[in-house]
C-alpha cells in the first residue's frame, strides 16, 4: 500500500515559528496528521516563549 506525503501547508500557516525548513523532509501518511498537529502545537507554544524570553529557538532534526 503506498502512502501520499501530506500537504504540509497548513502546518507551516499555523505554526511558522517551528515550520520553517524542518518539515520538508517528513514524509507521512495521513494517519499521522492529528500527531504531529498537537506536536506542532506543543513546540510552538513552547518555541513562542523562548522567542519572547530572548533565548535560542530548538532546532528540530527529526521526528520519529
Amino acid at each position: 500500500m503506498e502512502m501520499n506525503a501530506l500537504d504540509w501547508t497548513p502546518f507551516r500557516k499555523a505554526f511558522p515559528i517551528i515550520s520553517g525548513e524542518w518539515n520538508k523532509w517528513w514524509s507521512v501518511g495521513e494517519g499521522w496528521f492529528q500527531l504531529m498537529w498537537e506536536l506542532g502545537e506543543a513546540l510552538e507554544a513552547i518555541a513562542r516563549r523562548s522567542q519572547d524570553e530572548g533565548k535560542p529557538l530548538m532546532r528540530i532534526v527529526q521526528v520519529k
